[in-house]
């Protein structure tokens, strides 16, 4: 996120992401797909702009030595006012969505996202007209509107939950009560390491504590970013208000000091 309230987001899109081929005669208006997001922060202040420097681009892929591969990525931008695109790299052309749930996931692509979207779009309505006579009293508490949501951990189930849980979240007065909104809802999406194992297997990595490494929660109106991570959940928050922009330096930051949960250990206070 920049001090404009802009924050861009890159989010996994193997087997669809394919960028443009390097052309010797567009360096001047080639970037690495790495370097898209930075320059896009750095640049622009609204998706409007965003979508303004994307038609003077040429974004291409460039190998990261660290997955032996280029990043496949599609993009997330939202501005202050809550204006959603996403970008997505199909075929070598560079293409933008407007995105006005403001959700997005991993593959396929978006539009297909919002295809799939429409098979659901009577779900509660649906619901309600189910009625049995010997049934019509049987209840199974909160969480029935629901009802025929798929439950897997795939990126287009996981997209169905979170539109449905974005678009009936309590209404909220102010930043602070919409982040605890924001991570309640995202809470629901932490994906543990053994179910993320490709045919069911585990992962081999005893660093990972879970498949969801982070979670991210920004507020655009106010400038601050809140986070928590595999390791502690503990919510830290980064206000883009204080910090100085115009530093001569860059400054990195652990997102852990410590790899653990820090616990409050009330035992003693109970004596």
């Amino acid at each position: 996120m920049n001090e404009r309230g802009l924050t861009v987001n890159a989010f996994y899109h193997e087997g669809y992401a394919a960028y443009a081929p390097y052309r010797p005669d567009k360096a001047d208006s080639t970037l690495s797909i790495l370097a898209l997001p930075p320059y896009l922060l750095t640049t622009c202040a609204t998706t409007d702009e965003v979508k303004a420097v994307m038609s003077r681009v040429n974004v291409v892929g460039i190998v990261e030595p660290s997955i032996g591969m280029a990043p496949p990525l599609h993009l997330g931008v939202t501005d202050a006012l809550g204006n959603t695109i996403v970008i997505e790299f199909i075929n070598g052309t560079t293409v933008i969505h407007n995105a006005p749930l403001g959700v997005i996931t991993n593959g396929p692509t978006y539009d297909w996202h919002m295809e799939n979207l429409l098979n659901y779009v009577e779900l509660e309505t649906s619901l309600a007209k189910r009625r049995i006579d010997r049934l019509s009293d049987v209840t199974f508490g909160g969480g029935s509107r629901f009802f025929g949501l798929p439950g897997d951990l795939t990126s287009p189930s996981r997209l169905l939950r979170v539109a449905a849980n974005a678009s009936t979240a309590r209404a909220t007065p102010d930043g602070k009560e919409t982040m605890y909104e924001a991570f309640r809802i995202l809470d629901n999406f932490n994906l543990p390491v053994g179910s993320a194992a490709e045919g069911g297997g585990a992962i081999d990595n005893a660093s990972l504590r879970s498949a969801t490494n982070w979670t991210t929660a920004y507020d655009t109106k106010n400038k601050v970013m809140y986070y928590h991570t595999m390791h502690n959940r503990r919510v830290r928050q980064l206000n883009l208000n204080e910090v100085d922009f115009n530093a001569l330096q860059i400054v990195r930051y652990p997102l852990d000091m410590t790899k653990e949960q820090d616990i409050d250990d009330i035992t003693k206070k109970l004596r």
